[in-house]
């Protein structure tokens, strides 16, 4: 059991290598290069969540706690997702002189015909230093669109853009570790907390909502007290609340959230935190809630 969040990391880096390989190859360019205004590296940090996504899963799946260890474990597997996806590139890169010395380049998984692999001519990190000399690059909208043309820049920009993705990896890979860190962990019977949403429901059928459960709440005075607090804030139109309950599977120990979002002019939902309850379950009441 202990080695199977080190296999599910395994796993998974290969796994996101090679679909960002063939995602690269399908498109013509390269995914894990794609950034907002140069200094967002969302490529890179998909691609460490990727590659590190696999070592957490497996730690939930097998219900192993963290430790401070696995934070350096998701930063060696992003990179090593990273890092990956430049050799694959490398030995899959090739070369050939036409007869008019003109150099061309094509980057395919089977060999062409009168090419040779840049693998037989320069090592891994020649080729690292080669594609930072220069790069091209691409202004898209919403990630289709094209807005102008290709415009190549030089060796010290493209150096600084390709530690940005190394940095956006870094990024990727330690959101994912944080993530698992913020699941609650139940000592007692070493296991993850499972959560069920109960309900969602619009600002003003709230106190309706509430009533039906709150008499089972250990602390239901505290939960009457957040909804005067709600009202006080005037929170009518565009937000809605959120009960979910958080149990251990085995022992029962439980607490019930409770939260509100608020939806923007885009329609995203956006959580009000300073508004967050949490409020601790007696173990018959978990059971029922987990139930239903």
């Amino acid at each position: 059991m202990k080695l199977i969040p080190y296999i599910f990391g395994l796993i998974g880096s290969i796994v996101t290598a090679i679909i960002i390989v063939f995602l690269n190859q399908w498109t013509g360019w390269e995914i894990h290069s794609l950034s907002i205004l140069f200094i967002i590296p969302i490529g890179g940090i998909l691609l460490g969540m990727g590659g590190a996504g696999g070592f957490f899963l497996g730690r939930k799946l097998t219900n192993t706690k963290m430790s401070k260890i696995d934070y350096a474990i998701a930063i060696a597997l992003g990179l090593l997702t990273f890092f990956s996806v430049n050799y694959i590139s490398y030995v899959n890169t090739y070369i050939s002189i036409d007869s008019n010395d003109e150099v061309k380049i094509l980057y395919q998984f089977s060999q062409p015909e009168d090419y040779v692999s840049i693998s037989q001519l320069i090592n891994f990190g020649e080729f690292l230093n080669m594609i930072n000399s220069a790069s091209t690059h691409q202004f898209r909208y919403k990630g289709a669109v094209k807005i102008g043309d290709e415009f190549e820049v030089g060796k010290t920009p493209t150096t600084i853009l390709f530690y940005v993705q190394i940095l956006g990896v870094l990024l990727g890979s330690l959101a994912m570790a944080l993530f698992l860190a913020g699941s609650k962990y139940c000592d007692r019977c070493k296991k993850y907390y499972k959560n069920k949403i109960l309900k969602s429901f619009n600002i003003e059928k709230f106190d309706a909502y509430v009533e039906n459960i709150n008499k089972n709440i250990k602390n239901g005075l505290s939960l009457k007290k957040n909804i005067v607090e709600i009202e006080d804030r005037d929170i009518k139109a565009n937000k809605y609340g959120q009960i979910e309950v958080l149990f251990c599977p085995d022992c029962h120990d439980g607490y019930l959230l409770i939260k509100f979002f608020a939806v923007d002019s885009r329609g995203e939902s956006n959580e009000i935190s300073e508004l967050q309850q949490i409020l601790t379950l007696d173990q018959g009441v978990t059971i029922e809630l987990a139930r239903k």
